[in-house]
């Protein structure tokens, strides 16, 4: 029994170590401080290998240390995993982000159209001015890419059907 119970301790502190090193790297990345991020995500990844998330983020704190290779790999562990598809769309967008940067424009653009499709065009929109997209920028590709993640974000804009949806239904109080 009291080996029993040492064991289970021992087990306990383990799991609290590498959740810790998890919350590190989160904290990390919104810091902006990648290497860090890096370190505590592979730390937590040595005994979590198919832990979503922390893959998606590693391979985030990789992209934004211009290690694109890297980034590249970590994040297409991601598609392995049984993950929903808006849960790829994170990883759709740095793989987008690493292939334009290596001047693989063809795979940047696949991971871009995929975002489209699966329904993850804010991504787009939101890292549209990355440095890493200069090369793609003034294409015409690109900008076409643009304009169709816009109008499915913004529906009421460009579609006469979805204005009907578009209506005030006024100010309202919530209280929980």
């Amino acid at each position: 029994m009291k080996y029993v119970f040492l064991f289970g301790s021992l087990l306990m502190s383990v799991l609290a170590n590498a959740q810790n090193e998890r919350i590190k790297g989160f904290q990390y990345i919104q810091e902006k401080k990648y290497a860090e991020a890096e370190k505590s995500f592979q730390s937590f990844l040595e005994k979590n290998p198919m832990d979503g998330p922390s893959l998606t983020y590693l391979g985030v704190a990789q992209a934004n240390l211009a290690k694109y290779t890297d980034a590249i790999q970590t994040l297409q562990k991601t598609f392995q995993l049984d993950l929903v598809t808006h849960f790829l769309n994170e990883p759709r967008i740095q793989l987008a982000r690493c292939y334009a940067a290596l001047g693989q424009k063809e795979l940047a653009y696949k991971y871009l159209q995929e975002l489209v499709k699966y329904g993850g065009p804010g991504f787009i929109i939101r890292q549209e001015a990355t440095k890493e997209f200069d090369g793609l920028r003034n294409e015409e590709k690109f900008k076409d890419l643009l304009i169709t993640a816009n109008q499915k974000l913004t529906p009421c804009m460009y579609d006469s059907n979805a204005r009907r949806l578009d209506f005030f239904l006024g100010v309202w109080d919530v209280y929980t």
